[in-house]
């Protein structure tokens, strides 16, 4: 696979790759390698609204994604810019595209409901950790939004503060907010080679 990519990176070495792996009904398997230009982070922070919806199988990346589609696109139509997953007990999961990170006392809680491990969590993780001052997962509830200072999504296309969860705002970003911005932007990127 590392070869086909950088393959494929090597005619367009500034790009967003993505791999999807199926079988045909026969059972063979097959590889979609899809390049496209790389996107920005958005420029503003993020307004979230909440949906009582979580991914099956959330754990797993996979292309099962018609609801979540669904849910971000009627959150934009409402006036916000993508939908918050929440458990049917209140518990913040994710965006429908990214992994949110919540800031309390200075340190960063993942909601613990149920959310795709990113690769972009896991290498800000670790650079939390490599600084001495590890993250946390830990169940996060809509009701005690007030009680945490800031929130940023963290995913494939960058991090960005959250400004806004259905109707509470958040003051600002605060330090801890961002120290992960200038973390994503010290992150190393591995080369391809084939």
């Amino acid at each position: 696979m590392r070869h086909w990519w950088a393959q494929a990176a090597a005619q367009r070495p500034d790009c967003y790759l993505r791999s999807t792996f199926y079988d045909d009904p026969d059972g063979k398997s097959h590889v979609l390698v899809a390049l496209r230009p790389p996107a920005e982070p958005p420029p503003a922070p993020q307004r979230l609204r909440t949906v009582g919806w979580v991914r099956p199988f959330a754990h797993l990346k996979h292309v099962g994604t018609f609801a979540q589609t669904r849910h971000g696109r009627e959150a934009r139509q409402a006036g916000y810019d993508d939908a918050l997953l929440v458990t049917a007990a209140s518990e913040v999961a994710e965006t429908t595209i990214a992994n949110i990170g919540i800031v309390r006392e200075g340190q960063v809680i993942w909601p613990s409901g149920p959310a795709l491990h990113g690769i972009v969590q896991q290498l800000l993780e670790q650079a939390l950790l490599d600084g001495a001052r590890p993250a946390r997962r830990a169940p996060v509830l809509l009701a005690d939004l007030p009680s945490y200072e800031g929130a940023f999504l963290a995913n494939s296309i960058g991090v960005v503060p959250v400004a806004q969860i259905d109707g509470y705002r958040f003051a600002g970003p605060g330090e801890a907010v961002d120290q992960m911005l200038r973390l994503h932007r010290q992150l190393r990127w591995d080369r391809l080679a084939p």
